[in-house]
């Protein structure tokens, strides 16, 4: 009788063993913590805004993503409006003009800052000559 339930026990065993120990966090293999951060994409006079760049940004943004890397993104449009307030009252303007426009943003998952920079550097923004702020978004 001990001969046929042997490897039975055993397995069942081995498989409490293991549900027990991914249960605690020890059997299971987890990802390294992502943190988000924003690839703000900024315009200045140096801007080679010549053509349509939209599907080069979008192709960019696929191949990431088929890489396994969490992004999204917006072009913005312009001009906007500013909001400020200066002694006790709010004033409402355009934005000045002529100067660097924020012209659009990507979101990235990424492990640390590092990984950001390395992903902001393969942005075809920086091709066309505008600048990429990289930041880190609160949790």
């Amino acid at each position: 009788m001990r001969q046929r339930f042997g490897p039975v026990l055993g397995l069942a065993a081995a498989a409490a063993l293991l549900v027990a120990s991914a249960a605690r966090g020890g059997a299971s293999v987890q990802p390294a913590a992502e943190a988000r951060f924003i690839l703000a994409l900024y315009e200045g006079a140096e801007f080679d805004g010549a053509g349509n760049h939209v599907a080069e940004y979008v192709a960019w943004a696929k191949s990431l993503r088929e890489k396994g890397t969490r992004v999204e993104g917006e072009e913005i449009g312009g001009p906007g409006m500013s909001i400020s307030s200066a002694g006790g009252s709010v004033r409402v303007e355009a934005e000045a003009a002529g100067g660097e426009r924020l012209a659009g943003y990507f979101i990235v998952a990424a492990r640390d800052m590092d990984e950001a920079i390395r992903i902001a550097r393969t942005c075809p923004h920086v091709r066309h000559r505008g600048r990429v702020v990289v930041r880190s978004l609160a949790p």
